[in-house]
């Protein structure tokens, strides 16, 4: 029964079964852009689209040389550049060709991801079930947008695909695009160094740790070419090469997150001082869960990307859990995909009736949860 349905869904076709995948998360956005804002396309942009485009198309800038400024410094050149060399071939501005280059990418991400979880499962069906959740989960909104992440995601699962392969350089080469794209892809090129130490660990060679550690420092460098290129890209117009870390993005320190860091308290006052910022109701409990899902299912997926998703993680806690978790929890937190292959390989350890009865739940009110982060995203209204 289930290699019928399997087979005709396409869920067991390692290459055709992503391409669905992105193809109807794709035409679910799309379709509701053309029911709520068909302006969104080709003459409104959305929420911090509109740094990415302006680096697009006049570059970096610091109006007024005033750092407490809304400004465009702390956004990432990769998406930019490549919206800027489209726009360049085209003719067309950069706002025009935004959606059409994410929707390329988003399919890209899909394949690539379906590629990176065949280095360790051979099940194709469950690898294409954590794909689509992946795709559906409501963070996914920023892979088919002019936000960094559409282009962060399929460097970042190739990344990880090339490591699981022991591609080392590839890794390396991917991580650098990746931090250039992004900067909490420090978690990537951490997650790499991890990768490669671990091989050298397991190992039966002697030497096997030293080259490893070479092996380390090399592939650092390489990935951090990325960073050091957006610092020198800021440095040259600011002369500042840490502009991007002194630049306000509008996030302020509150008391209600502090110091005292996760508890059941803290996350109570977070719910109920801010109950007009409903993404918290969506993004704590996540943020809360995300971990404990991957530990639990640690032994079904390589250790790397258990690091990867502690990395991750813990980021997010040390860099904006002390502040109003706005909607980055959410955008952050949406590129771990381990967490899609534990929820997927969690519910498929159960019964058969258990089983579809938590599928449904589970992809059912990620469908209405996406849709509804569309809809607020496509009409210009935050969802924090």
């Amino acid at each position: 029964m289930q290699a019928h349905w399997a087979r005709w869904t396409g869920l067991d076709r390692p290459v055709l079964g992503p391409v669905v995948i992105a193809a109807l998360a794709l035409a679910l956005f799309h379709g509701i852009v053309a029911l709520v804002n068909p302006d969104y396309w080709f003459t409104n942009s959305s929420w911090d689209e509109s740094f990415y485009l302006d680096i697009a198309r006049k570059g970096y800038d610091l109006p007024g040389g005033d750092y407490g400024r809304y400004t465009v410094l702390p956004f990432s050149p990769g998406l930019p550049l490549l919206l800027r060399a489209v726009s360049f071939l085209t003719g067309l501005d950069p706002l025009v060709v935004r959606l059409p280059v994410a929707a390329l990418l988003f399919v890209t991400g899909c394949i690539a991801l379906g590629w990176t979880l065949r280095a360790f499962s051979a099940d194709h069906v469950r690898n294409n079930l954590a794909v689509l959740a992946f795709a559906l989960w409501p963070g996914s909104i920023y892979f088919v947008n002019a936000y960094a992440e559409c282009l962060y995601m399929p460097l970042l699962v190739l990344c990880f695909g090339c490591m699981l392969r022991r591609w080392w350089i590839a890794a390396a080469l991917l991580a650098a695009a990746c931090w250039f794209t992004r900067t909490p892809a420090v978690v990537v090129v951490g997650a790499l160094c991890a990768a490669i130490l671990l091989d050298g660990w397991q190992s039966s060679a002697p030497r096997a740790l030293l080259t490893a550690t070479g092996r380390v420092l090399l592939c650092g460098a390489i990935a951090a070419t990325g960073l050091l290129g957006y610092m020198a890209m800021v440095h040259h117009v600011t002369g500042d090469w840490f502009a991007f870390r002194t630049s306000y993005v509008a996030w302020e320190p509150t008391e209600i997150l502090n110091q005292r860091g996760i508890t059941m308290r803290s996350m109570a006052d977070a719910l109920y001082l801010y109950p007009d910022r409903p993404t918290l109701f969506l993004a704590v409990p996540w943020f809360v869960l995300l971990p404990v899902l991957v530990f639990v299912q640690r032994r079904t997926m390589p250790p790397v990307l258990v690091v990867f998703t502690g990395g991750a993680w813990l980021f997010f806690l040390v860099n904006d859990w002390l502040r109003i978790p706005y909607h980055d929890m959410l955008r952050w937190l949406a590129v771990v995909f381990p967490a899609s292959w534990a929820v997927v390989t969690l519910i498929a350890a159960r019964g058969p009736v258990l089983r579809v009865l938590l599928g449904c739940i589970w992809f059912g009110a990620s469908i209405v949860l996406h849709v509804w982060c569309t809809i607020r995203y496509v009409t210009g209204l935050w969802v924090s």
